[in-house]
């Protein structure tokens, strides 16, 4: 049996109005296979995605916002409910899913030390997820997926291509639960 190939189309534009400003806007779209294609075929799935980052001696700054669609999710979702264990458990698959984030950060080397090299910056951010922003077809979203949290922290660089971060960070979820973290990574460039 031949089966109709699945396709995306991915296409992002960059917009740099003065030098360390850009803004940009992504959009993918897709058809997906599915192990239900027989009774829901190819979904239709689509991304939209807004960002900007800016930044200016010591001082920077970035965001964005995405949006997530996926067609079809009534009929999924029923196949999925008349499926297997697994497959019931997988859901409800939402058909809009949201989210975005904003961070500001300094690097108060730049005030401590001048002819530094080196960078320390202290940052704070917000970010918000809503993974069943639109359950349609009558199911009830799952609100542990709708999820905030603010954090605030610093990375070191000792050169560019390498960053020491800590962060505290603090986390709610839709269904009312709230708890701390704090957070360390390592990381490099080559």
């Amino acid at each position: 049996m031949l089966t109709r190939p699945d396709f995306g189309v991915i296409g992002r534009i960059d917009y740099e109005p003065v030098l360390g400003t850009v803004i940009g806007a992504s959009a993918y779209g897709a058809s997906s296979g599915n192990t239900l294609s027989s009774t829901v075929g190819h979904v239709p799935v689509g991304m939209f995605d807004i960002d900007a980052r800016y930044h200016h001696k010591g001082f920077s700054a970035r965001g964005e916002i995405a949006v997530l669609l996926i067609g079809d999710t009534v009929a999924l979702n029923q196949a999925l409910l008349a499926g297997s264990m697994d497959q019931q458990s997988a859901g409800p698959v939402s058909s809009r899913s949201q989210g975005g984030y904003a961070e500001v950060a300094y690097d108060v080397l730049r005030v401590l030390s001048p002819a530094s090299e080196q960078a320390l910056d202290v940052f704070s951010r917000f970010d918000y997820a809503d993974t069943q922003a639109a359950v349609l077809g009558g199911l009830t979203p799952v609100p542990e997926f709708r999820r905030k949290s603010e954090m605030v922290g610093l990375v070191y660089r000792p050169i560019p291509q390498i960053a020491l971060k800590a962060d505290y960070r603090r986390h709610w979820l839709g269904s009312g639960e709230s708890f701390n973290e704090i957070a360390t990574a390592i990381t490099w460039l080559f």
